[in-house]
Parts: C-alpha cells; sequence; structure tokens
C-alpha cells in the first residue's frame, strides 16, 4: 500500500515493486513526472529495498521502518509496504513555496 499527500491510502498493484511506488509517490506528491523525479538509486538501493519489504510483506508480528530523503521530500517505508511522503523541500533543498512570497522578518538578534 501506498500513502502520500496527494494520494492518502492508495494500493500498491500486485505487479509493482516499493521502489517504483517509492519514485510515483514523490512525484504525486511533488506535482511532476516519475522520471523527472531524482534517482531513487543515488539514495538508497531499490533492489535492497523491494527485497526488504517483501521479505516482511503481510507480517504484522515484525516492526521495520526505513526513512530517507528523496527529491527534497521526507520518506518512510514500513514492513507492509506502506509509503509516507512528505514534501520538506524542493530537489535543491528549497522549501516547497506555497506560491505566496513574503519577507522575514527581521530577529531581535540581527541588531
Amino acid at each position: 500500500m501506498r500513502r502520500s499527500e496527494s494520494n492518502p491510502g492508495a494500493v500498491r498493484p500486485a505487479d509493482r515493486s516499493v521502489s517504483v511506488d517509492v519514485a510515483v509517490a514523490v512525484a504525486e506528491t511533488l506535482g511532476v513526472d516519475p522520471m523527472d523525479v531524482e534517482q531513487l538509486n543515488d539514495v538508497v538501493d531499490p533492489d535492497a529495498l523491494d527485497r526488504l519489504v517483501s521479505r516482511f510483506d503481510g507480517r504484522d508480528d515484525v516492526r521495520m521502518r526505513i526513512e530517507f530523503e528523496l527529491a527534497g521530500c521526507s520518506v518512510a517505508v514500513d514492513g507492509r509496504g506502506e509509503i509516507d511522503v512528505a514534501a520538506s523541500g524542493s530537489s535543491t533543498g528549497e522549501p516547497v513555496s506555497s506560491g505566496s512570497e513574503s519577507t522575514p522578518e527581521p530577529s531581535p538578534l540581527d541588531d
């Protein structure tokens, strides 16, 4: 199963791997094409992620959670294959803009 900001509760097709689903969930969260997302293998070994999750898939007695950053998103994958994605910034590390820019207030420490 996949959960993301843009598609909570979505179910991964049986023929799609967790690593592919991570890329799709991150792309959906960022509103971009999955081919435009940073390569997963730059962050984590996709084959190892798939094997690890498939080993524990469907077992409620095992607690496993892998967390990493991908394309400016925080990603967490648990042993059941559920994926949580939260946009923490853009792929360049800058905060995701809400569309309205504002000037920060000066800090008292700036004096």
